[in-house]
């Protein structure tokens, strides 16, 4: 190879490295409203910061240029709550790394957590990891949490990793008034076939990282959820028309948000689906 052609190479390989890391590394925030048919006209308003799939690096034991850059977003965002829905980390260390990441949040009624497939990765770390995010705020593992705003109880519902089927949401709604504001977390999608075990106003997930890598229209080509179709409820909002062609229930008081997410699981690559912090600002529908 003569000295042009390896000077080229440098150079093309130097671009895609850059391009790689800033879709990797540019983390936005998605604002978006979203009417619940049963919502609290008195809670109209309510806003809630989603940073979803962290996946700190297993051997992590400090924040990173990705991590600090996170953690500088949600210092700036005022919200009422702040949820991750699973996927921060694989390992004790990592989970460290997490709980200062999240702490940068500063919610007004509380921090809420649930686990992924990430967390059960390491099966002997799973204890550890739930000991230490607990440093965050509420771990919900098929249970719940209420808060009090304006006078209202708002509860927060977590259920397991559904993609591993270790979701129970009878469990996670157990004592909880059925005419109750209900926000339910879930690290997959895949929830929307049980969803009709108990009512719940807006359910909250990540693990499909919006695709990941995807066609200049953004649209998920994969979703890693084995239980709905390749592509289904990948990203953004949906209602009961979408929960139709995997749960025949009546789902009309539902809503759900799935997140981009903020970090990349096998390889460490974006395309047209860039990591994103979302803030959803929560209506009565009518």
């Amino acid at each position: 190879m003569n000295l042009r052609n390896w000077a080229a190479g440098v150079a093309v390989g130097a671009a895609a490295e850059g391009i790689r890391r800033r879709e990797v590394e540019s983390i936005g925030v998605t604002h978006r409203d979203i009417s619940l048919p049963c919502w609290p006209k008195v809670l109209d308003g309510f806003r809630i910061v989603v940073a979803s799939d962290l996946h700190i690096h297993p051997a992590a034991t400090r924040m990173g240029r990705r991590e600090r850059r996170l953690a500088e977003l949600l210092a700036s965002l005022d919200c009422d709550a702040f949820v991750s829905p699973g996927d921060l980390c694989n390992t004790a260390a990592a989970a460290r790394v997490a709980v200062d990441v999240v702490r940068a949040s500063s919610p007004r009624y509380g921090r809420f957590i649930t686990l992924g497939n990430g967390e059960h990765k390491r099966c002997e770390e799973t204890t550890p990891i739930i000991r230490t995010l607990r440093r965050a705020g509420h771990v919900l593992m098929n249970d719940n949490v209420a808060i009090e705003v304006n006078g209202t109880p708002v509860w927060f519902l977590g259920v397991d990793d559904p993609s591993q089927d270790y979701d129970r949401l009878d469990a996670a709604a157990l004592g909880v008034p059925s005419g109750a504001p209900r926000i339910l977390l879930a690290h997959s999608p895949e929830i929307v076939t049980r969803l009709h075990r108990a009512p719940v106003d807006l359910v909250i997930c990540g693990h499909t990282h919006g695709g990941q890598v995807c066609p200049p229209n953004g649209r998920a080509l994969w979703t890693q959820t084995a239980t709905l179709e390749r592509a289904s409820l990948g990203y953004g909002e949906y209602g009961p028309e979408d929960f139709a062609r995997f749960n025949g229930h009546d789902l009309s008081r539902t809503r759900m948000f799935v997140s981009r997410g903020v970090g990349t699981a096998k390889l460490a690559i974006r395309a047209f689906c860039r990591p994103e912090v979302a803030a959803l600002t929560l209506w009565n529908a009518a």
